[in-house]
């Protein structure tokens, strides 16, 4: 469309000074249009094969996975020209992985006790490298209570009462890690109902009272601590033992009487994409990220502590890390 437009200009402006050309000048101005258009095609051919686009694979719409992808997209794409990011909604660490494994996706927002487990499993995803810790999530039950309460009286709600749970999607990383720690600490779940939804969609019900709990593995909720709301929490001698259970799970205490349990979040790539895409382009969106957003806080924390090259060789005892 674009080379008849432009053809349609140059004849028009040909039509006007037609009697001020002499004729032996009418076929070099004919064969000048045709240069002009060849050459402004053969650029444009060049300029779309030579860009790249890379598929970042996030979370739940509405949730910190997804958030922090934007931010990554946003970032990276600002001083890259060849190649590009877009990060797209995902469904928790189980689904990026398989995205990874599929190659629908070049990068990815992953677990870190998610992709070790597949990591080291024979039919998991392998080539891959972790580019950077990005934040350390935590298991986080959030309630309608006026103060935070001890997984005992959790245990004794929904041991005698019909509970509603809200999670994002069913057999995701929170649902999983929460039943296994129901059994351990023997939580009765039959009285629990799971309600679907995005990070949005919970928050608007547990506001409006259609569910009981929200259940996720998570930096803390924005949109809930802003209202101050409450949450379950595991004795300091619980910590330790649900902690020797997990031991890609680190104790993470947000009260004076215990806490709940954390991992890191990373982000990861298809070693064949990190070449293309460059670790240290992607490194560098990452830290741009302003630290005084709620995602960009965290990053930031995460960066000091990795700074300590012991804590990052620590780290990469359990999966590759890059170095760029």
């Amino acid at each position: 469309m674009w080379r008849f437009k432009i053809l349609k200009i140059l004849l028009n402006t040909f039509n006007k000074w037609k009697s001020a050309i002499p004729w032996k000048y009418t076929a070099l101005f004919f064969i000048a249009i045709f240069l002009i258009i060849f050459l402004a095609n053969v650029y444009l051919q060049k300029s779309v094969q030579g860009q790249q686009t890379f598929i970042l694979t996030s979370g739940s719409v509405g949730g910190n996975y997804n958030k922090t992808g934007k931010l990554i997209e946003k970032y990276f794409n600002e001083k890259n020209q060849k190649v590009s990011i877009v990060s797209i909604p995902g469904a928790g660490s189980y689904n990026n992985i398989e995205r990874l494994a599929s190659r629908f996706a070049d990068l990815a927002i992953v677990q870190k006790d998610v992709l070790v487990k597949n990591y080291f499993d024979a039919n998991g995803v392998h080539n891959v490298t972790v580019l950077a810790p990005l934040f350390r999530e935590e298991l986080i039950i959030y309630a309608h209570t006026k103060d935070d309460i001890p997984i005992d009286q959790f245990a004794n709600i929904v041991t005698n009462n019909k509970v509603n749970i809200g999670i994002t999607k069913l057999g995701n990383t929170a649902q999983k890690t929460f039943e296994l720690i129901a059994q351990l600490l023997k939580v009765q779940t039959g009285n629990i109902s799971y309600v679907t939804g995005s990070y949005s969609q919970l928050i608007d019900k547990f506001k409006n009272g259609d569910i009981d709990y929200i259940v996720t593995f998570s930096l803390p909720l924005e949109e809930m601590e802003k209202v101050g709301a409450h949450k379950v929490y595991f004795s300091k001698r619980q910590l330790q033992f649900l902690s020797s259970r997990f031991r890609d799970l680190s104790e993470v205490k947000f009260n004076t009487k215990g806490g709940t349990l954390g991992v890191w979040a990373v982000l990861i790539g298809r070693n064949d994409a990190i070449d293309g895409i460059g670790a240290k382009n992607v490194i560098e969106a990452i830290n741009a990220i302003p630290s005084d957003q709620f995602i960009g806080k965290h990053i930031k924390e995460t960066h000091d502590f990795f700074v300590d090259k012991q804590q990052r060789e620590h780290f990469a005892q359990a999966i590759p890390l890059h170095n760029a």
